[in-house]
This record gives C-alpha cells, sequence and structure tokens, in this order.
C-alpha cells in the first residue's frame, strides 16, 4: 500500500486521469451529436412519415385496386381537393359531400386575419369552441391590448416593451415566442397612446423634463395618481361594456341553438345589471329620482327572467356577474402600482449621493417595472377574458380540425 501520502497522491492522479477521460469522451460525444443530430431528427421524421403511410390502409376501407375514406373538410377547398385527386388518380376519384347530420360535431378551424392570429395562442388555455360558438380571439385581439395599455399606460415603458418584442421576433423561430412577441408589441401601442393619455414617460420623468403632461378631458386631469376616483369610475364603465358584450354574445350563441331558456337568462342578467345601475345612479343623485324607480320596476321584472331561464344557477351567476364588473377596478390598481414605483426609481436617481450609484438604481428598479409591466398586466388582462368575459359566453369542447397529412414537424 505505501505511505498514506504517496496513496493520497496517486488517487489524485488517478482521479485527475480519469476526469482529463471524462471530458474527452464528452467532448466526442458533443462533436458526434453536432455532426448527426439533423441526420438523426430528419430521418426519424421520415421515418414517422413512412409509418403513417404504411398504418393508412388501416384506417380506411381499401381494396386491391380501390379504397374509400371519409372526413370532414372545409366547404371552401372542396373543389381543390377534387381537382387533385383528379390530377393524381386520373379522373378516376369521386368526392361526394354529404350533408351535417344532426348531432354531428364537426371539428372547428380558427379562420383570423394576420393581427389576430397571435391571439389564437391564449386559445390554447381553454378548450377549443364548439362549432357554432363564436371565436374569442378577435375580441381578445381588440380589448387585450386596451386592457394592457390601460395598466402600463406609460410612452418610456411602450417604446422598451415595443423593441424588446421586436428583437425576440428577430431572434427566436419558435413559434409559441413569435406569438407572444407579436402579442406584445400590438399591445405596446396602446400603452403609448395611454402613456401619451396619462402624461408618462417612465413614470414622471416626462413631465419633470417638461416632455409631456396628462391630458385633461372632461374636467379631469388624467394624472393617474391625483385622479383616482375618475379612473375607477372609467374601468368600471370598461368593464361593465365588456361584460355586456359578453352577455350579447352569450345571447347570440343561445340563438343559434334555439336554447329559449338561455336566452332569456341572458336578456334577464343584462337587464338587472342595468336595473341596478339606475338605481345607483338615482340614489347617489347622478340622474334624476325617476332612474330609481325605474331601476326598481326593472329588476322587478328581469330577475325572475333569470330565475325561469337559469334556476338558482342563474342567480348565482347573477350575483356573480356584479363583481365581475367591479373585478375591472383592477386595471386601475395595477397601473397605480406600476406608476408608484416607476416615480420611486425616478426619485432613487437623486436622493442617493452619489450620481451614478443612483442612476443605477433607478436603472435597475425600471427594468425590474419593464418586467412586471410585460408579466402582471398580462395575466391580469388575460383573467378578465377568461373569467370575467368568457363566464357570459363561452363553454368551449370542440374538436380542432386536423388536416390527414404528413407531420409538419420542423427540421
Amino acid at each position: 500500500m505505501g505511505a498514506p501520502s504517496k496513496v493520497i497522491e496517486r488517487n489524485r492522479t488517478d482521479i485527475k486521469g480519469l476526469e482529463e477521460d471524462l471530458a474527452r469522451t464528452e467532448s466526442d460525444l458533443e462533436a458526434i451529436r453536432k455532426k448527426f443530430a439533423d441526420l438523426i431528427v430528419a430521418s426519424e421524421e421520415d421515418l414517422a412519415i413512412e409509418v403513417m403511410k404504411a398504418e393508412t390502409p388501416l384506417r380506411i376501407a381499401a381494396s386491391t385496386n380501390s379504397f374509400v375514406m371519409d372526413g370532414w373538410l372545409p366547404t371552401a377547398k372542396v373543389e381543390a381537393l377534387q381537382a387533385s385527386l383528379n390530377s393524381l388518380c386520373c379522373g378516376l376519384a369521386f368526392v361526394e359531400t354529404l350533408p351535417k347530420e344532426e348531432g354531428d360535431e364537426p371539428p372547428v378551424l380558427l379562420k383570423n386575419p394576420t393581427p389576430v392570429k397571435p391571439f389564437e395562442f391564449f386559445m390554447q388555455l381553454v378548450r377549443p369552441p364548439k362549432y357554432k360558438e363564436v371565436d374569442p380571439s378577435p375580441l381578445m385581439a381588440v380589448f387585450f391590448p386596451i386592457f394592457f395599455g390601460i395598466m402600463v399606460g406609460d410612452v418610456g415603458y411602450g417604446l422598451v416593451i415595443m423593441a424588446l418584442s421586436l428583437l425576440v421576433k428577430a431572434r427566436s423561430k419558435a413559434k409559441w415566442l413569435q406569438s407572444l412577441a407579436n402579442i406584445m408589441l400590438i399591445s405596446s401601442v396602446p400603452t403609448i397612446l395611454f402613456g401619451l393619455f396619462f402624461g408618462e414617460f417612465f413614470g414622471d420623468l416626462g413631465e419633470h423634463m417638461h416632455l409631456m403632461h396628462p391630458v385633461e378631458l372632461f374636467g379631469v386631469t388624467w394624472n393617474r395618481m391625483e385622479a383616482v376616483i375618475p379612473m375607477l369610475i372609467l374601468v368600471i364603465i370598461i368593464g361593465a361594456l365588456h361584460v355586456f358584450l359578453g352577455l350579447g354574445i352569450g345571447l347570440y350563441n343561445a340563438y343559434t341553438v334555439r336554447s329559449r331558456k338561455h336566452m332569456i337568462e341572458k336578456i334577464g342578467t343584462a337587464a338587472v345589471l342595468i336595473g341596478l345601475g339606475l338605481c345607483l345612479a338615482g340614489a347617489a343623485a347622478f340622474a334624476p329620482g325617476l332612474a330609481l324607480w325605474a331601476g326598481l320596476a326593472l329588476l322587478l321584472v328581469a330577475i325572475p327572467m333569470v330565475f325561469y331561464g337559469g334556476g338558482t344557477s342563474g342567480v348565482i351567476e347573477l350575483v356573480s356577474a356584479v363583481g365581475n364588473i367591479m373585478s375591472y377596478a383592477r386595471l386601475m390598481a395595477i397601473g397605480m402600482a406600476s406608476v408608484v414605483l416607476a416615480i420611486v426609481a425616478n426619485q432613487f436617481a437623486g436622493a442617493i449621493g452619489v450620481a451614478v450609484i443612483g442612476i443605477a438604481a433607478a436603472l435597475l428598479l425600471h427594468a425590474l417595472n419593464v418586467v412586471l409591466g410585460m408579466f402582471s398586466p398580462s395575466i391580469h388582462a388575460l383573467r378578465l377574458h377568461m373569467v370575467e368575459f368568457f363566464s357570459k359566453f363561452y363553454h368551449g369542447g370542440g374538436l380542432l380540425y386536423k388536416p390527414f397529412r404528413k407531420s409538419e414537424k420542423e427540421s
């Protein structure tokens, strides 16, 4: 065995040699991976396609000289399919269009214009809409950026978010990142516009530099730190309009499936909310005293409609609808939190004795605020859609249209 010191030294030498061998092996494996990775991935995809081709006869009715298969196809593509099959099969293919039978649930193909496409990413968080349901993607493309803009509402932050979105779009090819970058890019525009409205450029920095000032409208100077009550009223009105839109879509969905009770429930819920609004306006002297009595009369008519159309659950939904509208106050609260953090960041720049440290601290806080401004408003805007808005009309449960074709994997 030898002296302990020599044994230790020998073991250290052995360990070092093994570590060098391990490093060489890992380097060789990395070289092999770089050399053959693309080939292996491409081969796997090609083999998967060949397996699909081999399994296809098991999924359709086939004989030696013919085959029969059925499936769903968008109406607009029927003629193109017929032409393609005629070309491939020398005119011997026959395509028959069958009417949808009662009980059939066709798959859903989301068809939206280019600016709306990124917002389909959010629809992956819920079940696809049913065949006759309204696709909420276009509505999200309108309201999500507005809600985001109200909460962030800063020209400087909007420009930074726009720049970061463009950077991600240029650097990343992942579809989900492209979708998120496009959503942020679109949302940065109302962020800048609301920033001009609120007079905010990195908080109150723009105002201190005399670059911009809050807009005065309806007798209100829309400084978010001062116009708290007007901001609260504004976001509650926006919330009420959003919820009423959801009820309107729910009424349309109920009409398409000829559900009379659900139609009455939606109308009754909207009438109750209007009645409550009239009662509050009349009681607070914002409207003539007649509004109070009109609201009470409307409530007396509408509440039985809700109970008839939805039963006990309809009444519960009615109560939640009131809470849903109040939930839009978060648009103001999140925005005010962002403003406060921005103002604190600006104060840091002058409060610390060493200018460089103060500026660095301010930049760090602004960077943190930008990150929070991208995530927190996104989550809350998404929640307002998924909970407050979708609950008024959206059920989901449809099947996405998946064409019968080879895999679209990227290699």
